[in-house]
This record gives C-alpha cells, sequence and structure tokens, in this order.
C-alpha cells in the first residue's frame, strides 16, 4: 500500500464506483473521485457513483475502503482482473457492505467531529486540563507584563 508524504490536502473520500449495467464494483478512496471516475471511464467502462464518505483525515479514507476490501474478501466475493479493489457482487449484496461501511464512516466522523480541534488535549475537567489551563494563563500574564515592560522602557527613552 502506497502512502505518499507529504499528504495531498483533503477531504478524502472512500467510494464505491458500478459499472453500468453490471454487478461490478470498484472500491477506492481519493481526494477527488469525480476525476477518478473519468480516469476509470477512459478504459471504456461506463461507471456510476454508488457511494461515497467524506473524510477530514488521509487514513480514515484509506481505512474505510481496505475494511470493505477485507470484509468482501473474507467472504470470498471474486476479484475482478486480478486487482484487489474491483469485484463481482451482486447489488442486494452490496448494499449490506455499503450499509456495514457507513456505520464504520459515522463512528469515525464522529471521532472526528469530537476531536478534530483537540490535537491530543486533554480534556477539560481533568487535572492536566486544570494545570496546562493554569500555565497558559501564566505564560499569558508574564508576555503582558513583559510587553507593558517594553513599552515604558520606550516612553521613558
Amino acid at each position: 500500500m502506497f502512502i505518499p508524504n507529504p499528504l495531498p490536502p483533503g477531504p478524502y473520500y472512500a467510494y464505491v464506483f458500478k459499472v453500468r449495467g453490471r454487478s461490478r464494483f470498484k472500491i477506492g478512496f481519493s481526494t477527488k473521485p469525480h476525476r477518478r471516475i473519468r480516469d476509470v471511464q477512459i478504459r471504456r467502462l461506463r461507471l456510476t457513483e454508488y457511494c461515497k464518505w467524506q473524510f477530514d483525515n488521509y487514513f480514515a479514507a484509506l481505512y474505510v475502503e481496505q475494511q470493505i476490501i477485507a470484509y468482501l474478501k473474507r467472504f470470498e466475493f471474486a476479484s475482478l482482473w486480478g486487482s484487489d479493489d474491483w469485484f463481482d457482487i451482486d447489488e442486494p449484496t452490496m448494499k449490506v457492505v455499503i450499509e456495514i461501511a457507513t456505520d464504520l464512516a459515522k463512528q469515525i466522523k464522529s471521532w472526528e467531529q469530537a476531536n478534530w480541534e483537540l490535537d491530543c488535549m486533554p480534556r477539560p475537567g481533568t487535572p492536566y486540563h486544570e494545570r496546562m489551563i493554569a500555565d497558559i494563563e501564566e505564560q499569558t500574564r508574564q508576555a503582558r507584563a513583559h510587553r507593558e515592560a517594553r513599552r515604558a522602557a520606550r516612553r521613558a527613552a
């Protein structure tokens, strides 16, 4: 599995494309699924967007894509053309897979929303959080006092 360095800017999408008129599906993730669908259609496959999930985190989209593929492989669905991301599945079965992936995506999105601004910050109400807030307030007071002292020194000069 290729992980680019640096990561491309988001948002990121895990998606399922369907070949029109057939029970063939492509599982993948991309920052631009509409462009990806055009790239695949060059191969004379007429694709439609069957489902997609948007994420703020690269690895969340990658995880959902890999979980869908792992689920399909676990139940021995046939992959197509020697590819890990193309499958021949009937549509009712794919709908069940989509439901499972949607539940997973909802849980990940919930976690993203709860933690998007925290960047590993301590939770409010914990002793560490209270100490951190007190330290930040003290540093702010010191910075203000230092600025005021510099201003006073400039005025006196």
